[in-house]
């Protein structure tokens, strides 16, 4: 059963395209599809996600023939479900499941990475990315042995499809509300049909009827001609200058003179700069060499100091703590390097310091990442693929699965945000009048749990609020990815109809892993997801850990979190509630309050919005920048209230009991 769909990712490497990433989704047709290639679109090929991007694509390029393996039974993968390529997976598994503006969220299951385009259980075509350029995504649709679609005007098989013809196969093109979405891929690049057939050669792959006129290319074809503005030969300034930036990176005499007057030019310190990435594979070490390569990268933002391999580890990473500590550097690239002797702590602490990859071999245990804790995002081959496979026991010849890893704890040592607390009140709290005031707001004190209704129901006659307490330490979050994650977290749940934990926390690691869309200002990129959110679905029980002073809580209070619709609340709800409630409670909304423990021993807590915390957590020129980024958020939070109420107290009694409550007490509240 079904509206089967899969979705693959292709690139081009020596010479050949392989397949790096296939995903299935149960159902994905339509309308549906096409926002989906869109959201993965825009994933693939955001400016902030392309240094893991081409990354990974280096790595399937030093890929020998041997790794991928022999094909089998006219071109199906015969190889177990693994992740080679995590960082790669990871977008595509964002793109297809989740959408933050439509509250969009569906399960995907994860696919063999070489599987064929027609091993998978299909009736609604398949959705491909060619990424052999990160500048220029490519996309297309393709049906290859005939859609359930509701139209009965069947699109050509073994071609690839435009947004435009895998859209008319389902529906009448000229109903307003597909305009603007076809319109969305009017600049978008169509996969060439040679590609395909490279990719999978044993398909009998066919020129395309229809899309003759559509802009369409592979990277077979591509070649790019930069022409000089000027055909002038190379003026004597500018040899002079060459030579002299030669002379600078082969650690020469220079007269000190000629050296003042080079480097009052303009051009002369981009010069430099650009020589020394051009050449850092062949550098050879002279005594100054560290300290000419801080001179000249120490302004960028960005510096790669994973080509310089003719450093030794100790050199690279005295070098990459100099940047961190000077100020500029938002991300360093430690890809490859070998870290595991080096006090990442020294780093990875610096708040100026955003992004740190270790794609690739670095030798670097995740305990150790962990146990730095660090306040940047980190981009690291393990910590990507951990919460994308699971360990599998195979037991009287059954697949089972195996023990729950140990929970990671990356949260830095102060003002850390460690629990997501999702406080539910269900629609039928609404029609107990004994738990509301006369003003309409709900009396905490009155709600009591019904012990006779199952601990797991959702939509069950309760009157006790339910709660489910979420870990957030178990990836490492910059404090960019917190404030701008938990913006997405609140867009997402407001206009997402959420049946239960299990779907929230795959919503809250999807989150956290997109921060913000690739077109916002303040996007930090896609990051890892949650193991424990992602893969164990917040099963661990974390329901006894309590906060400790210095560590922060969001918590969610989701009134009519079960309702399917305003309307559902209008008709049904409305008419029955009594008891002094008002139009303005009887609507489904989500109010948020981050709270810490108070050092005394009142069991209170100081509560916060996120203005407020930023001035406490983070430096005062980013805690600045997140809070003028959050008010600008007001569309994307119009249905989000910050909750300031005195009686906060008591419900953060039911989520976090004193110590002298008693365990059947504290069980009650949680599952």
């Amino acid at each position: 059963m079904g509206q089967r769909h899969q979705l693959f990712v292709i690139a081009r490497t020596n010479q050949k395209y392989r397949t790096l990433a296939a995903v299935h989704h149960q159902w994905l047709y339509g309308h549906t599809a096409l926002r989906r290639c869109l959201g993965t679109l825009e994933i693939l090929q955001g400016k902030n996600n392309r240094v893991p991007l081409e990354e990974e694509l280096k790595d399937a390029s030093r890929r020998s023939e041997g790794f991928w393996g022999a094909l089998q039974d006219h071109g199906r993968w015969s190889n177990t479900t693994d992740v080679h390529f995590p960082f790669i997976m990871t977008c595509l598994i964002l793109g297809a499941s989740f959408g933050v503006h439509d509250g969009y969220f569906h399960d995907i299951i994860i696919e063999p990475f070489q599987m064929a385009y027609d091993e998978g259980d299909n009736n609604n075509g398949i959705t491909i990315f060619d990424i052999s350029e990160p500048s220029d995504v490519r996309y297309c649709f393709v049906d290859f042995h005939g859609m359930e679609s509701d139209r009965s005007q069947p699109v050509q098989l073994m071609t690839p499809l435009s947004a435009q013809t895998y859209l008319a196969a389902y529906y009448e093109l000229d109903d307003p509300k597909f305009t603007e979405l076809i319109q969305q891929f009017k600049d978008r690049t169509l996969i060439d049909v040679n590609a395909l057939a490279d990719t999978w050669p044993h398909g009998d792959w066919q020129e395309s009827e229809i899309e003759t006129g559509s802009n369409s290319h592979t990277a077979l074809d591509v070649a790019e001609f930069r022409v000089s503005e000027t055909s002038n030969p190379t003026s004597l300034r500018a040899q002079s200058l060459d030579q002299l930036v030669q002379s600078v990176v082969n650690g020469e005499e220079i007269d000190p003179e000629v050296l003042s007057s080079a480097i009052s030019l303009r051009d002369f310190h981009v010069s430099v700069r650009d020589k020394l990435y051009k050449e850092a594979e062949n550098l050879e070490p002279f005594p100054d060499m560290l300290d000419l390569l801080f001179d000249h990268l120490k302004d960028d933002q960005y510096v790669n100091l994973s080509l310089f391999t003719t450093l030794s580890t100790v050199e690279l990473f005295s070098l990459a703590v100099r940047l961190a500590r000077a100020g500029s550097v938002k991300c360093l690239n430690l890809s490859g390097c070998d870290l595991r002797d080096q006090d990442l702590h020294a780093l990875l602490s610096h708040e100026g310091l955003q992004k740190v990859y270790m794609m690739g071999d670095n030798a670097v245990l995740l305990a150790q990442l962990a146990a730095s804790k660090p306040k940047v995002d980190l981009y690291h081959h393990a910590l990507l693929k951990r919460p994308l496979v699971e360990d599998l026991l195979v037991q009287d010849g059954r697949e089972t699965r195996g023990p729950t890893p140990p929970m990671l704890d990356f949260s830095p040592c102060e003002n850390a945000v460690v629990q997501l607390i999702w406080v539910r009140v269900s629609q039928y709290v609404f029609l107990n009048s004994e738990c509301f005031g006369p003003n309409g707001d709900i009396v905490w004190e009155n709600l009591r749990h019904d012990t006779k209704v199952p601990r797991q129901s959702c939509f069950s006659n309760e009157a006790e609020p339910r709660y489910h307490k979420f870990p957030l330490m178990d990836v490492p979050m910059s404090p960019t990815r917190l404030i701008t994650g938990l913006s997405s977290v609140l867009q997402w749940m407001s206009k997402s109809s959420i049946r239960g934990p299990w779907e929230l926390s795959k919503g809250i690691a999807s989150s956290f892993a997109l921060s913000a869309p690739s077109s916002d200002t303040m996007s930090c990129g896609v990051g890892p997801f949650s193991t424990e959110l992602s893969l164990n679905n917040g099963t661990n029980d974390i329901s006894a850990q309590s906060l400790k002073p210095g560590q922060w809580a969001v918590v969610l209070i989701h009134e009519f979190f079960d309702a399917l619709s305003q309307d559902w609340i209008d008709e049904l709800i409305k008419p029955k509630a009594k008891g002094g409630r008002s139009e303005r409670t009887l609507k489904k909304q989500l109010k948020y309050v981050m709270i810490t423990p108070t050092a005394d021993s009142t069991n209170r807590f100081t509560i916060a919005d996120v203005p407020t915390f930023l001035k406490t957590a983070t430096d005062r020129t980013l805690g600045d920048q997140l809070s003028q980024w959050w008010g600008k958020q007001d569309k994307v939070h119009e249905e989000v209230q910050f909750y300031d109420r005195e009686d906060i107290h008591t419900v953060l009694s039911k989520v976090y009991p004193s110590a002298t409550a008693s365990n059947d007490e504290e069980n009650d509240g949680g599952e």
